[in-house]
């Protein structure tokens, strides 16, 4: 087993599948989750979890706890995006989005917390996005949730300051896979003209960053909000 481990909630997905490997070609350990997708690579670390179902979360905590008996890093990149205007958003919708979105972040980090204090240098990464900076026309379900992760990082933060825990949030702009693949191709071009570096961010770039803020040298980096966007929102 590598000396640090990693728990990446949604491994399966365009970002998380990146950000799985880096981790992987940095020699950490990796535990990875999935749901609605078979993960790629699958092996002994990798686990299903309903993460907006508490007693998975326990379980899996119990899992982790019994095998390595710590957690150096969790990293939450699962995440639903749905079109509709507010007016014309149903509550489903709303719902389904804010407990995959947030609440599921929320309950795997009530429950890792102990492993990653057990550690002495927790790190919690959410993934966020652009939209929970500015906004998004069509999505105020999805913008609500990835502003909502920046509250809850900053709690986290605050409540773990002298445990050894640090927690931020690494905002994403358009990247090339996961939800920017399923993209119109107008409304992407459409994008990329507001885009000043006038390109799509590399996912093993900003996987490069995941691992980064994961890193020793960062116990001083708590309660903030890293941008990857290319100066779409500065």
């Amino acid at each position: 087993m590598g000396e640090k481990n990693v728990l990446v909630v949604g491994g399966s997905g365009g970002i998380g599948s990146h950000i799985v490997e880096e981790f992987k070609g940095k020699q950490w350990e990796v535990i990875s989750t999935f749901f609605g997708n078979r993960l790629k690579n699958a092996d002994g670390g990798a686990y299903r979890l309903d993460s907006t179902n508490e007693e998975d979360c326990e379980n899996l905590t119990r899992r982790i706890k019994e095998r390595y008996g710590k957690l150096n890093a969790l990293i939450y990149a699962s995440g639903i995006f749905e079109d509709s205007l507010t007016e014309k958003t149903e509550i489903a919708s709303w719902n389904r989005v804010l407990n995959i979105n947030l609440t599921g972040a929320f309950l795997i980090t009530k429950h890792m917390l102990p492993l990653l204090r057990e550690s002495g240098d927790g790190r919690i990464l959410y993934i966020g996005s652009v939209m929970g900076d500015a906004g998004c026309y069509g999505s105020s379900s999805y913008s609500v949730t990835k502003a909502g992760l920046v509250a809850l990082a900053k709690s986290v933060a605050l409540e773990n300051a002298t445990k050894g825990v640090t927690a931020n949030v690494l905002s994403f702009g358009y990247i090339d896979t996961g939800m920017t693949a399923s993209v119109p191709q107008k409304v992407l071009e459409g994008a990329m003209k507001k885009i000043p570096m006038k390109r799509l961010g590399d996912p093993s770039e900003v996987a490069r960053i995941a691992v980064d803020l994961c890193s020793e040298h960062m116990n001083y980096v708590s309660g903030q909000v890293i941008r990857a966007n290319g100066a779409l929102y500065v």
